[in-house]
């Protein structure tokens, strides 16, 4: 195992919270940092007395506050309780809002061909949180965690991949935008991919694109990240404020089918990490053993000689980064499973980055 800068288990798992994870994180205005998340818990179901312990487990939201050491700071306390007849609610995205308020996406899970992504705002710092309002829904309509962004202008976007049709494993995205700090959505129009398959059956793999990742440009371009089964990031690019989008393109950033993550530096650089191991005979392309790093102009350019590598680990999977940019360190916390396969407990860890490192 190879980590360039320490980590630390900041949601550990235990017998009955088995995945602790899709962290988003903001900054509180004391100073302290709040991380919010999904508890899944292991369920027994159906007669045979079988674990559900997967994506479908019962989850609920809740949220711990770290001092500015990465140590927690009291108990952690339920955010959001799924409802009896929901399978879970989980993948959160919280961010500052123009009014100084606390905004979060959270995706609704009703079943694996029923889903919304919803908001909700807090006034108070995280301790109280107002009623949920539908982003999208239709289908099936959820987003990846810490995937969210309020523009210079207020506006926020929330990214949204959708699938009329669960079972066939092909999703597209659409960015949702609000501009009244959440009471209202629109949606743009779809951002798609082509469906992609192996012949032989070698392989399983997500077809179109699936958790979208968002950030501004210095210039106001927004530039929209995708996952895909196509052993490649692919981008989308949008030129009037998150409306419409035109691509997708090949990024040409060697990938998995695993969520990568973007934003921009306080220096307008644009910061990239992501799993960048590509494996077609391995389902989803890969095993999810490395996160790198790379920061680009707005060129999106991140040549091999400027990576750098945060972690690998061949015994365990690590993925779904998210990236908090503090004045003199990049917090990044990453989901860490106990094993080389997905599913089974998922704990997430923390690494906290110098900025000086990567030449801001």
């Amino acid at each position: 195992m190879f980590t360039r800068y320490p980590i630390t288990s900041v949601l550990p798992t235990d017998e009955v919270r088995f995945r602790r994870g899709e962290v988003s994180i903001e900054k509180l205005k004391d100073g302290r940092m709040l991380l919010v998340y999904a508890n899944h818990c292991r369920q027994t179901i159906g007669e045979n007395g079988a674990i559900l312990n997967g994506d479908n487990a019962k989850a609920n939201i809740f949220g711990q506050v770290l001092a500015r050491d990465g140590t927690p700071v009291g108990e952690e306390y339920e955010i959001i309780c799924c409802p009896e007849d929901v399978m879970n609610v989980m993948s959160p995205a919280i961010r500052r809002l123009s009014d100084g308020s606390l905004g979060m996406a959270y995706s609704w899970r009703k079943t694996t061909k029923e889903a919304r992504r919803m908001w909700i705002r807090s006034m108070d710092e995280g301790k109280t949180w107002s009623e949920p309002v539908v982003i999208g829904e239709g289908g099936y309509v959820t987003g990846c965690h810490d995937r969210l962004l309020v523009l210079k202008s207020g506006r926020i976007l929330a990214p949204l991949h959708v699938s009329d049709d669960w079972d066939r494993h092909y999703l597209h995205v659409e960015i949702a935008y609000s501009d009244d700090l959440g009471y209202s959505w629109k949606r743009s129009g779809r951002i798609e991919l082509p469906a992609v398959s192996w012949p032989d059956g070698r392989s399983f793999t997500e077809s179109g694109c699936i958790e979208p990742g968002v950030c501004e440009l210095q210039d106001g371009r927004i530039i929209v990240i995708l996952r895909t089964g196509m052993g490649s990031i692919f981008y989308a690019v949008s030129e009037d404020h998150g409306v419409t989008y035109t691509g997708p393109s090949n990024m040409e950033v060697v990938s998995p089918c695993a969520p990568s993550y973007i934003t921009t530096l306080s220096s307008g650089r644009v910061l990239l990490v992501w799993d960048d191991e590509y494996n077609p005979a391995q389902s989803l392309g890969g095993g999810r053993h490395r996160l790198t790093l790379c920061t680009s102009g707005p060129e999106l350019s991140f040549p091999k000689e400027r990576r750098l590598c945060l972690i690998q680990d061949d015994e365990h999977i690590i993925d779904y980064p998210c990236i908090f940019l503090l004045q003199d360190e990049i917090w990044m916390l990453f989901r860490y499973h106990e094993k080389d396969r997905l599913g089974g407990s998922i704990a997430s860890c923390l690494m906290r980055i110098p900025m000086q490192d990567i030449g801001e």
